[in-house]
């Protein structure tokens, strides 16, 4: 190509990039106020250039898990209502808000059917996720308790800081150490798990915490959903669904918002330093 020709070219391109860049930069998807002050590096008007042009870092994917489903209805309120309804509307609210921050998020159900503990693990895998959130709501004999609680991965060692739970609900017999660090993934996967917990506890405290709320704080456990996915990993309880006052704040679509923009939050900050 002669070099007067390659030259329009060149400028040509320039020119159709920026305005690409100005088109693209006109206003920022509205999150509700969660994720202006959380972006990543790429955000605003390069992210929304790269995701319409293909050009640069793929938006990251976060795999959502809305617990429970179909047969298996999970916890039950006071008022009759099962965990399965709220764990997704939750899941489905958070998604709205992290697309609306420009990270893809998907979700393991859509509807009320029942998925496989393993199947939803497998399901990340496939996707390829950059971290998996599964999302549930507490149940305990005491009606009266409200608590707070997340969930990480184990690590391999044993003698590792924090609460080792075998969750009743969701337990499955643990393999030999060796095989559950090859399921677990590199030492990296388990210290960003923590880091991922520690992000969405901190969140959800500064946002749904405060009295009459027991704040049980980041455990370790053994669930399968967190043992056999390959990203960072964890599983949240952000609500009492056995404590009637709490069941009742669930009817009201604010407190649900809550909910929602603090767990939008914590991965967004997440990702913003990962």
């Amino acid at each position: 190509m002669p070099t007067g020709v390659r030259g329009r070219y060149v400028r040509g391109f320039a020119v159709g990039l920026w305005m690409l860049v100005a088109a693209t930069a006109v206003a920022a998807p509205d999150t509700g106020g969660v994720a202006e002050n959380v972006a990543r590096p790429e955000a605003g008007w390069f992210r929304r250039l790269a995701a319409l042009s293909g050009i640069g870092r793929p938006p990251p994917v976060v795999a959502l898990d809305p617990g429970h489903g179909g047969r298996d209805p999970g916890a039950s309120a006071p008022d009759g209502v099962y965990e399965k309804r709220w764990t997704l509307e939750l899941a489905r609210s958070l998604q709205d808000c992290l697309e609306g921050a420009g990270v893809r998020a998907e979700l393991s159900r859509t509807s009320d059917h029942y998925v496989s503990l393993r199947d939803r693990a497998a399901w990340a895998n496939r996707l390829g996720a950059d971290l998996f959130v599964s999302i549930h709501l507490n149940a305990v004999g005491d009606a009266h308790s409200a608590l707070l609680e997340v969930y990480r991965p184990a690590p391999r060692d044993p003698a590792a800081r924090g609460t080792v739970v075998p969750g009743p609900r969701h337990w499955v017999p643990l393999p030999d150490l060796g095989v559950l660090q090859d399921r677990l993934g590199r030492p990296q996967r388990t210290a960003a798990s923590a880091r991922l917990a520690d992000e969405l506890h901190r969140a959800l405290v500064g946002t749904v915490g405060g009295p009459g709320v027991q704040d049980r704080g980041v455990k370790i456990a053994h669930f399968m959903v967190l043992r056999e996915t390959h990203m960072p990993a964890v599983l949240v309880e952000p609500a009492t669904l056995s404590n009637p006052s709490q069941a009742a704040r669930l009817h009201d679509p604010q407190f649900r918002r809550r909910l929602v923009q603090a767990l939008c939050t914590g991965v967004l900050r997440y990702l913003a330093r990962r």
